[in-house]
Order: C-alpha cells, then structure tokens, then sequence
C-alpha cells in the first residue's frame, strides 16, 4: 500500500469518529479526485479498515464518504454511477439524501442522474424528496 492511499484509508476511518468527521471529510476532498475511488467503496459499504473488516454496517463511514464527494463536485463525476445507485437501493433516507446532495454538487456533469432523481422525488421521505428536488434545480441550473 503506498502512502497516499494508506493516509486516505486513515481519513476514512476517521468518518466514525465524531470530533473528527468534519476535518475527515475536508480533507479526503482537498486530497482530490485520487480519493475518489475509496470514498465510492467506503459510500458503498466495500471499503474494508486496516483490519480487514468492511464498512457495509457504518453509516458514519458511509456518509462521511459521501460528504468528501460532495465536496468534490465534478471532479468526483466518476462516482455518479455510484451516487445513482445509492439513491435508487440504499433504505437508509440519510444516505439517499447525502447521495442526491453529491449529485447537485457535481451540476451539469450529473445530468445521466436526472431520471433517478426524478424518481427519488417520489421517495415516501420528505427529506429524500426535497434533496432529489435541489439536485435537480442545481442540474439545470448548471447547463
């Protein structure tokens, strides 16, 4: 493992720390786009900590992750795929949410995610539908 990504691997287990979540996800995102694989693993619940043990349960780790793409913007476009199926399979609202907030931050380079929000904007939570509904605004907005 090479040292880049054993410091993105130490940030990402700081997501489940609460007095460091917020320095965590700042600095997995100034890092930039070469994070952008672990943070799609640790979003997806694959990424595995130094002891071999994955994040799958940590919803911590998990929207942590999600926060560090969206902080990214379009340079984390290559995690859209990702983001759409988050929102489409994930039960958690919190996680679809984080995921649809990604999405508006990345503008016109998530447009492939406009049907899978569309059809988040149905979701029978409110908070899931109002985020669907901003990264849709902030979609259009952006072309």
């Amino acid at each position: 493992m090479d040292a880049a990504t054993s410091e993105i691997d130490a940030w990402i287990a700081k997501l489940n720390e609460p007095s460091m979540r917020a320095e965590a996800t700042h600095r997995l995102a100034s890092l930039g786009v070469q994070t952008v694989p672990s943070l799609v693993a640790a979003a997806m619940g694959t990424w595995t900590n130094r002891f071999g043990v994955p994040c799958s349960n940590d919803l911590q780790i998990r929207r942590g992750a999600l926060i560090a793409l969206r902080h990214l913007g379009g340079a984390a476009a290559s995690a859209i795929p990702t983001l759409i199926e988050l929102t489409k399979v994930h039960s958690d609202s919190v996680l679809r949410c984080e995921a649809a907030d990604a999405l508006a931050a990345m503008g016109s380079a998530a447009r492939t995610a406009t049907a899978a929000l569309e059809e988040l904007a149905n979701d029978h939570d409110q908070e899931v539908r109002l985020s669907a509904r901003r990264a849709l605004d902030a979609i259009v907005a952006s072309t």
